[in-house]
Formats: C-alpha cells, sequence, structure tokens
C-alpha cells in the first residue's frame, strides 16, 4: 500500500511527534525544519536528528518530506531577493538531508512584476545554482502546483514543464513534481469528475513519472477559484466522492499522500486519516 500520513509538528518535541505520528499510524510524514514563516534556522544538532532518524525507521515512516519556507521566491528577478532565495533553499536541502528527509517540496514561485517567462527563467537558474547538494546530500526538490493565486507560478501543468524542461539533463534528474488536490481544483483542473482527462493531462506534459508526493486537502472553495484554502476531507467542494475519483487512479494511488488539513484538536487529524483510508479503500 502506499504510504500515507500529515504534516508533523516537531515544535512540541521529537518523541511527542514520533508517538502521535505512530498513533495516527502515519507511514508518511511531511514536516519543517524551522519556521516556514522565517529565513532562521537553528544549529544542527547532530545527536538529536540521529534520534529523530532512527524514529522514522523504527515507526515504518517510509517517506519524510520537508516543506520549504513559504517565503522563499526564486522566480524573483531583482537580484539581491534572488541570491537571497538561492541560499535559503541551499538551506532548506541541506537541513531536509539531516531530518532524513527523501524530499523538499517547494512553491515555486511568483514572477511578480516581470513576465511569467522571465520568472520561470530565473526558477531554471536558481534551481541550477544548488543543483551540487543533490548529489552531495541524495536528496530531491519537489516542485509544487500552484492554485493560481496572483502571479503564481505552476498552477498549469505547462509552466512545471517548462521550468523541468529549461534544467540540464543531469539536474532534472533529481527534481520531481508535488501534486495538491486543492491546488489542482482551485486552478482549475477538474479532479473530481474528470480524474482520468487530468491525469492524462500531466502525462502530456511532465509526466506522471515525475509526481512523487501527493498533498491530500478537500478545497473550501469551487473549481477554478484560485483561490488556496483547504478543507477536511469530505467538507468541501471536491468532497470524498470527487477526492476518490482522483486519488484510486492508477497512477495515482500507488504515490505517498500527505494530509495539510485544518484541524482543531488531535482527535479530528485522525478522522481526516480515517477519511483518507475509507477513499482509499482500506
Amino acid at each position: 500500500m502506499n504510504p500515507i500520513g500529515v504534516h508533523l509538528a516537531l515544535g512540541g518535541g521529537d518523541d511527542k511527534a514520533l508517538a502521535h505520528a505512530e498513533w495516527l499510524g502515519c507511514s508518511a510524514v511531511q514536516i519543517f525544519t524551522h519556521s516556514p514563516q522565517s529565513f532562521q534556522f537553528k544549529p544542527v544538532d547532530e545527536p538529536r536528528l540521529t534520534q529523530l532518524r532512527a524514529g522514522w525507521k523504527r515507526l515504518g515512516i517510509q517517506t519524510v518530506v520537508s516543506h520549504a519556507s513559504y517565503l522563499i521566491n526564486i522566480a524573483a528577478t531583482e537580484n539581491a531577493k534572488f541570491h537571497g532565495a538561492v541560499a535559503i533553499l541551499r538551506k532548506e536541502l541541506e537541513y531536509a538531508a539531516h531530518y532524513g528527509c527523501h524530499y523538499v517540496v517547494l512553491h515555486i514561485g511568483k514572477h511578480t512584476t516581470s513576465t511569467k517567462e522571465e520568472g520561470i527563467a530565473q526558477v531554471i537558474k536558481g534551481i541550477e545554482k544548488v543543483a551540487d547538494i543533490f548529489t552531495t546530500h541524495d536528496i530531491m526538490l519537489l516542485l509544487e502546483g500552484a492554485a493560481g493565486q496572483g502571479t503564481e507560478i505552476g498552477a498549469v501543468f505547462a509552466e512545471i514543464d517548462a521550468v523541468i524542461k529549461g534544467l540540464s539533463k543531469e539536474t532534472a534528474t533529481h527534481v520531481g513534481v508535488c501534486l495538491d488536490t486543492c491546488h489542482l481544483y482551485a486552478s482549475g483542473h477538474d479532479i473530481a469528475t474528470q480524474p482520468k482527462k487530468i491525469v492524462q493531462e500531466i502525462e502530456k506534459t511532465f509526466g506522471i513519472a515525475r509526481v512523487k508526493v501527493i498533498h491530500v486537502n478537500d478545497s473550501k472553495f469551487a473549481l477554478g477559484e484560485r483561490k488556496d484554502r483547504h478543507e477536511k476531507l469530505g467538507q468541501g467542494h471536491i468532497g470524498s466522492d470527487g477526492l476518490r475519483a482522483f486519488l484510486t487512479q492508477p497512477d495515482i494511488k500507488k504515490l505517498p499522500m500527505i494530509l495539510e488539513t485544518p484541524f482543531d484538536d488531535q482527535k479530528e487529524q485522525m478522522a481526516d486519516m480515517d477519511a483518507l483510508r475509507n477513499i482509499l479503500g482500506r
């Protein structure tokens, strides 16, 4: 069965987080290695992280994902902003390796006042500048599809494809894609009623083989509204049947799936894990 799990908070302590992952029955987790609203990193505590990596192994966590800071924008054309973003992305990749992560998920970026083409060119340049990390630390960068808010890059499959095709052949082998069900729906990809068509569109662009992780979220807003607002499974506009239609597609159901749904307490998060198991027929 494909690994499933949640975005796991480490702020309360690693032991508590691992116990929570075990209680939920996670076989995949996503983490932040530092505050996602900051560019600050604490010094690497290798003894602590050795124990954390052992914890992943002990619990049978098959897929560990780090989500990069929300503030990174390697699509920026302003010289200082671009180089600052690249430096932080390098740290994200290095820290993720210490935390035992297989992947780092990155929001592709916003082209802001430049053209979309210029923004994509910056993204390509930025990824190439950190390409040495991929082999040094054996880690993969995943470009996350966007909901399409403002000047976000990645709401259209062709934009993700353009980034990957613009990379050198060697660098491209270390770059994949993370799809988010809420983002897909918000950006106008009707995964609820046309799941097979959406999978075919993916295959025609960057290809299903590039997709390594699925973020599973319902959507607070309707199809094509281009608003990134996650909802509990079955309580949004995609609905349980819509999520099932997409997540059980032959090329999708084998992929690691991670919940990023809102919750007020642990019972609500367990309810979403149970809903995901139900959707997957477990």
